[in-house]
């Protein structure tokens, strides 16, 4: 038997600490980061087996993935999913009830209140006991006693893991010899049991010890959480790791999620002390930690495409040199990066393995393949237009975040488009990774990211699948307190989701005010929404007039889910911009959007694919088309691409002429909409049947 712990996220913008321990039969996965998902389809990290995923703390960073990952799981046919985590845990997965719909599937949620002497779980791979550490914020003494009743507390919980002694290897020449035949009798020698056989007509009892070699030891790991200073207190009181302090049982390794807070701390290093100089160190929170973009193929056409288009798609961001190790006050500790393994058994193949992490991008390579590939398309670029960041700001942009529809996949995630006036932010839909892709919009640049987010003040939502809302959490939780309200205009149950889950991660809270899409419905609202909503209408369109300039705001119901709309927006320079969401096309969005400057379209399915795309209420690349052109929009640009076609999709010639497909990323400005040389090198270089992302 074999177990191994693999890294697959550590701490930046694009994804959050995450372990996965492999063993043959199952997987455990601790914490599930928003991208979790599409770093395992890229780099082939197998959830088949996935069974189990344990949460050290109940936030946006250590569950913002895994209501997407549950819906995949779920529609690959899988039965279940077994989820433990702090107190709060069944209450999480509650919340997701507003979007999460799948009663075949057997989702169970251990809320780990307090640690137990009774092992959390066992299985032929592992033991595992969980650590609970309870702590709050300390309050002043000047502070009311209510107020004290109100101070939060964070709970956090760390896990140990041990696998059992594996047997030794079956002599199956010594058992013959002895006269046991092939078989059952074998096996049950190998489990440690003593069989009697007949030899030259007398009974002899054979014994494991004649022909089984010794059983190897098994291992133990803990993945240890610690967020915060204030934790490190009662962590270090925790008797659940005391066996391994005393040399009764050795720890192999220590993965250690807390960040260089803590990791520096002189009780946190006292403490790592007390497990010997034998144990090794992950560190997968530090900022050793290598800063580079998870998604390798993704950047990789990104630095492709920058070179080609610079003022179309940022440069790649800032990738550190990778180092495998770092001094620590308590010794030498491995620096951990997204695909760093570790061999727990067997115990004599213990140890790192870096095969299959992360080499740095070779741009001079790419941009050697680039012009090669457009030599053999006989495609020619000219020099690209020089303008003013001034002249840029002054007109506005839209950049596509994420162009794929359902889940995310190597070159697309899932939906998010943003809008900028000025220098304020808009966002349309906001999927899972929204945040990250912000941080590789602005090019890995914290200050940038943070003016971003200022400037950010309004998210409109279309609808309430998962895939166009999944992002909000963690973007209200990076949002700082000190900001005005994020205002968000969305269907009912996103509020009733957002309100559950700050139930639980209470960060989330304070931090926006919601409105029904329905006080801004073409038709007016309906008498369900007049009971509910409505107190924020006024301010929201005080902020769309006052930071944005736009003078009329209206959701149009489109088919689709329910509550699904398409949004029209209206500036007033005259400006005009419609975005469909997901639907069929709609004679009431070509209403709306006559002469709109820019349509943002839904081109889900390609041609030949009608009976689906109606069948799931999309539409197809020549509908989307056509609503464009019924609407008399100057411009239409196509997303929310099925992830079956990952790439390119197929456009004519003579569409080209006002229309273009977009990608992940792609910023375009509201006065140079259409860049037909980037659609010639797109079609060039990303051939529209490279279906590899579908293994």
């Amino acid at each position: 038997m074999g177990l191994d712990i693999q890294v697959l996220g550590v701490g930046s913008a694009e994804m959050a600490p995450s372990v996965i321990v492999t063993g043959e039969s199952q997987r455990y996965l601790f914490n599930a980061c928003e991208g979790l998902q599409r770093v395992c389809m890229e780099h082939r990290v197998r959830l088949g087996k996935l069974q189990t995923v344990l949460l050290t703390e109940l936030t946006s960073e250590t569950l913002g993935g895994l209501p997407g990952l549950i819906l995949t799981i779920s529609d690959i046919g899988k039965k279940g999913l077994r989820l433990c985590g702090p107190d709060g845990t069944s209450a999480f997965l509650h919340a997701t009830r507003h979007f999460l719909n799948r009663p075949k599937f057997e989702l169970k949620a251990h809320d780990i209140v307090s640690t137990s002497d009774a092992p959390l779980l066992t299985d032929e791979n592992l033991t595992l006991d969980a650590v609970v550490v309870t702590t709050s914020r300390a309050a002043t003494d000047d502070e009311s006693s209510a107020k004290r009743q109100k101070v939060p507390t964070v709970t956090s919980v760390s896990y140990i893991g041990e696998t059992p002694r594996q047997r030794g290897k079956f002599l199956i020449q010594k058992a013959l010899a002895l006269g046991v035949p092939k078989g059952p009798l074998c096996g049950a020698l190998h489990r440690g049991e003593d069989v009697t056989v007949v030899v030259d007509g007398k009974s002899v009892v054979v014994t494991p010890a004649q022909c089984v070699e010794p059983s190897l030891p098994g291992a133990a790991f803990a993945v240890v959480a610690c967020p915060g200073v204030s934790s490190i207190a009662p962590l270090l009181q925790a008797r659940a790791f005391h066996k391994y302090q005393g040399g009764e049982t050795d720890l192999a390794v220590l993965v250690h999620m807390g960040g260089i807070d803590v990791l520096s701390h002189p009780d946190y290093i006292a403490w790592t002390l007390t497990f010997g100089r034998r144990v090794q160190h992950i560190l997968v929170n530090h900022t050793a930690c290598p800063q580079r973009t998870p998604y390798r193929a993704s950047a990789a056409l990104q630095a492709t495409l920058h070179g080609l288009f610079p003022a179309t798609f940022p440069t790649s961001h800032h990738e550190n040199d990778s180092t495998t190790s770092v001094d620590t006050e308590f010794g030498a500790a491995i620096v951990g990066e997204p695909l760093l393994k570790f061999t727990l058994v067997p115990v004599p193949k213990q140890g790192v393995d870096r095969a299959s992490c992360f080499a740095p991008l070779d741009l001079a390579a790419v941009t050697a393949e680039t012009q090669t590939m457009l030599r053999e398309a006989n495609v020619t670029l000219a020099p690209p237009s020089q303008r003013s960041s001034a002249a840029c700001v002054q007109a506005g942009a839209v950049t596509f975040l994420g162009t794929g529809s359902a889940i995310p996949s190597k070159y697309r995630n899932v939906t998010s488009n943003l809008l900028r006036f000025g220098d304020a932010y808009l966002l349309l839909d906001a999927g899972e990774g929204t945040y990250g892709q912000l941080y590789r919009h602005v090019g890995g640049d914290e200050a940038a990211l943070t003016a971003l987010l200022t400037n950010l003040h309004v998210v409109w939502i279309s609808h309430n699948h998962a895939d166009h809302h999944l992002g909000l959490v963690r973007l209200l939780s990076r949002r700082p307190i000190e900001l005005p309200p994020l205002a968000i205009v969305g269907p009912p149950h996103v509020l009733n989701w957002l309100r559950d889950y700050g139930a639980v991660d209470a960060n989330i809270n304070a931090k926006y005010m919601y409105e029904s899409n329905g006080f801004f419905d073409v038709h007016g609202p309906s008498a369900k929404d007049q009971e509910r909503f409505g107190s924020h209408e006024k301010a929201i369109r005080d902020i769309l007039k006052q930071r944005y300039g736009v003078t009329s705001f209206e959701c149009v119901p489109v088919q689709h889910c329910h509550l699904s709309y398409a949004l029209v927006l209206t500036c007033a320079n005259g400006f005009k911009v419609a975005f469909s969401g997901d639907c069929r096309p709609s004679d009431a969005l070509v209403q709306y959007a006559e002469d709109a400057d820019l349509l943002i379209h839904e081109a889900t399915f390609e041609e030949g694919m009608l009976d689906e795309a109606k069948a799931k209420d999309h539409s197809t690349t020549d509908e989307a088309i056509g609503v464009g052109l019924k609407a008399n929009a100057k411009y239409i640009l196509l997303t929310h691409f099925s992830q079956r076609y990952p790439k390119m999709p197929t456009i004519s010639a003579e569409a080209l002429q006002r229309v273009m497909t977009a990608l992940d990323l792609m910023s375009l400005s509201f006065d140079e909409l259409h860049v037909p040389q980037l659609m010639q090198a797109c079609q060039a270089i990303l051939p529209g049947n490279d279906v590899a992302d579908d293994e």
